[in-house]
């Protein structure tokens, strides 16, 4: 009988039967199995991976989607800390820190020891970056809002350009991570070259100023007065259209503060029956774009190709073209709407809940890309029989599976987006009840709009 070959199992066999040849002519009818001891690993692409470094194979397989899932749990615990100590410290020191815990857990994840040392890095180092992008992205709107007042320049119709410019270098970034892995073979030498240019940012701490709402929030009036006058001069508007223009700016913040004092939360988004609808659907909305963005992009390697050339058009088409090219289309779609999801849910939330909106909504959407992992998995989880053994030639039979699950999510998230109220040349919502009170747009073709 002709064996079945195993990726992590071998037969039982004494050294004389080992060397017998041809082994074909063995009965292996009632053979015992035991568990390999060690593996040889295919290092044509890469000379040395995590995989091969920690032996993340057969029975401890389930580790690497411990650790990507790790990492976006580190993510959603990140944004969650880093907007609570924004409001206590300050932007800045935030912001340095983050870069500071970056540089130095980054480099020392290249020296991890074991498995576990190298999962609790991550999970520092994804708290640290999640921390750094939304502290930043705060700033960045707030200055946005400000300069828009101080010197009448930016309009409602270039918020959206402005909000997703933001995101320009988040694409570009993840497009260079293909360039970069091509010249580091080496996990622990990419890991160097990633982590090491962080150190840059270092400079950001005094080149960018701390957010004058955040200043006049504390009673620091001064300080805020003086980095808008900066901007002011930096920007040439004249003094007299400044002087006009700050005073109303900043104690808005007291309006802020004053509607803060109502003690809002996340209750507050189910109140009435439209906002109610609105932030469900905008949750599964956020849940499905991080859900299939970060699962197209663990699914990479699995699409047959170039996985280098796979993952660099991830960020923005071999006999693998047709899934290729869909899994890239796929990608583009999901990209352009993960950009564009931050400033629509800031526009449709009113400005009373809008910080909870839109950070309930990032906590979906990191829920999403913590399953990702795992439902990306599933292509050669499902290649597998009941006993465990590989069928080399059906090991990808059920690639079609993850594309199907992240496919259908995306469908039916689509739709539902259909029947939120499009806020283009709209004025956003302040309170509850303006919200209440925007009308309910949903598209019927590219030629009409109807309204209830």
């Amino acid at each position: 009988m002709i064996p079945t070959y195993d990726s992590c199992r071998m037969y039982n066999l004494t050294e004389e039967e080992l060397t017998s040849w041809p082994p074909q002519a063995m009965d292996f009818t009632n053979r015992s199995q035991i568990s390999c001891s060690s593996w040889e690993y295919n290092r044509t692409i890469f000379t040395n991976t995590i995989i091969n470094q920690y032996g993340i194979v057969c029975d401890n397989k389930y580790l690497s989607q411990v650790a990507q899932s790790t990492y976006m749990f580190g993510v959603l615990i990140g944004c969650v800390l880093s907007g609570h100590l924004a409001d206590r410290v300050g932007r800045k020191p935030v912001m340095l820190w983050s870069v500071i815990l970056m540089l130095v857990v980054g480099v020392a994840t290249s020296f991890a020891p074991e498995v576990i040392s190298f999962v609790i890095l991550r999970f520092i180092t994804a708290m640290a970056a999640a921390a750094l992008y939304t502290t930043a992205f705060v700033v960045d709107m707030v200055f946005i809002q400000l300069l828009s007042t101080v010197m009448e320049a930016v309009g409602g119709h270039h918020r959206p350009i402005i909000g997703l410019a933001y995101q320009y270098p988040f694409s570009i970034g993840f497009m260079s991570l293909a360039g970069i892995s091509w010249f580091a073979r080496d996990w622990k030498h990419l890991e160097l070259a990633i982590s090491v240019p962080v150190s840059v940012f270092l400079l950001y701490y005094w080149f960018l100023p701390e957010s004058p709402r955040w200043l006049y929030s504390k009673k620091r009036d001064a300080e805020a007065k003086a980095i808008l006058d900066k901007a002011r001069k930096k920007n040439k508007l004249p003094p007299k259209e400044s002087s006009a223009s700050i005073t109303p700016t900043v104690h808005d913040v007291d309006q802020e503060d004053a509607m803060k004092e109502q003690h809002y939360t996340i209750l507050h988004l189910f109140k009435g029956p439209r906002l109610r609808y609105r932030t469900i659907n905008l949750f599964w909305n956020w849940f499905v774009n991080s859900f299939v963005y970060y699962g197209l992009a663990l699914n990479s390697g699995n699409l047959g190709g170039d996985i280098f050339i796979n993952v660099f058009i991830g960020g923005v088409y071999t006999n693998e073209w047709p899934v290729v090219t869909l899994a890239m289309i796929g990608k583009f779609g999901i990209s352009a709407s993960f950009a564009i999801i931050y400033v629509f849910s800031a526009e449709i939330y009113p400005t009373v809940v809008r910080n909870i909106g839109v950070g309930s909504s990032s906590m979906c959407a990191r829920i999403g890309s913590i399953i990702a992992p795992w439902v990306a998995q599933l292509e050669k989880d499902l290649s597998l029989q009941k006993e465990h053994v590989f069928i080399f030639k059906g090991e990808y039979t059920h690639e079609f599976v993850p594309i199907v699950v992240f496919g259908a999510s995306s469908l039916i998230a689509g739709l539902l987006a259909l029947f939120l109220p499009e806020t283009k040349g709209q004025r956003i919502p302040e309170t509850l009840e303006d919200a209440e009170r925007v009308a309910k747009k949903f598209v019927l073709s590219f030629n009409f709009v109807t309204t209830q």
